[in-house]
Parts: C-alpha cells; structure tokens; sequence
C-alpha cells in the first residue's frame, strides 16, 4: 500500500513540474529549449488547381506540382511521390509537360528581394517573381502571386525594369 502510495505522488509531483515547466515557458518568464520546437513558416497557397493532373501549391517561395490522389503533407517530404518543386507557377507547368523536374533551362535565383522582387536567370533572359513578406512568408499583396514575367536580357535591365514598375502593373 505504501508503495502504490509513493508511486502515485510521484506521478502528480512530475506531471505538476512538467505543466508549471509548460506554463513558465509559454509565458516567456523561462525560456526552456527542449519546448521550442520548430513551427513551419509560411502557409500553403493553391496557386493553381487541376493542370494536367496535378495541382499547384505554393509554400514560401516555392511552387509545388503536386499529382492527384496522393494526400497532402510537407512537400519537401513528397519527393517520391511525383511532386516537382519550382520557382515560378509557369516553371513547375514546364516541369509537368515534360513529366520531370531536371528540366532545362531551369529559372536561377540571381537576387533576392531586389524592392520586393526575385529576379531570376533562365538562359539569356531575366524573370521577375513576386518576393514573399519577409516575417510572415506569405505572397507580398499582388494580382499574380508567383508568375515569372519577363525583365530583360541582363541584371541591370531588369532591375531597371522593376525599379520602373509600378504596384498596379503586377
């Protein structure tokens, strides 16, 4: 009896230090390493549904081909389950007509975040992306969140290019 009573105040005693660990943390008067668990930033954006079969979804600054009939969970994590991950709604469509993500020529980040734009390298030509809203990593407010437009032939033109948009023009 007296061990069932021992065990018994033991288990109370722990799962009171553990609720006032949990309630001194969330608090912030102690900050306890063991709760920071990582949160995923940035929330999932249908950017496109049913295009051959697939569906696009954007989270942060990628655009995720994901196929039909495969249920949804971190696309990072669904490699092998057909996804393709690209930068711009109009690269991961190229990705699913050539039924591959080693396409050519691939879009290549050449600044980021050039006044609320990523410009990108794809060949010769330079593409402009919408850049995300750097704390909350959702789209900047526009009419076309991730489609690439076209800038120029080199980085200085399509910084110039950006430089001279204007917000109602994208």
């Amino acid at each position: 009896m007296e061990s069932s009573n021992r065990i018994i105040l033991i288990t109370v005693i722990s799962w009171l230090l553990i609720i006032a660990s949990l309630f001194l943390h969330t608090s912030g008067i102690i900050k306890i390493p063991f709760f920071n668990l990582k949160q995923s930033k940035g929330a999932i954006v249908v950017v496109e549904e049913n295009y051959k079969g697939f569906n696009l979804v954007a989270i942060k600054e990628e655009v995720y081909a994901i196929p039909h009939g495969i249920p949804l969970s971190n696309p990072r994590r669904m490699k092998r389950q057909g996804t393709f991950e690209a930068h711009s709604k109009e690269e991961a469509k190229r990705m699913i007509d050539a039924n591959k993500e080693d396409i050519e020529p691939r879009l290549y980040l050449v600044e980021n975040n050039f006044r609320g734009f990523n410009i990108y390298r794809l060949g010769n030509r330079y593409y402009i992306v919408r850049a995300m809203h750097k704390e909350h990593a959702v789209p900047l407010p526009t009419k076309y969140p991730y489609h690439e437009r076209y800038a120029g032939s080199n980085i200085e033109n399509a910084r110039g290019f950006v430089t001279k948009l204007k917000e109602s023009e994208f």
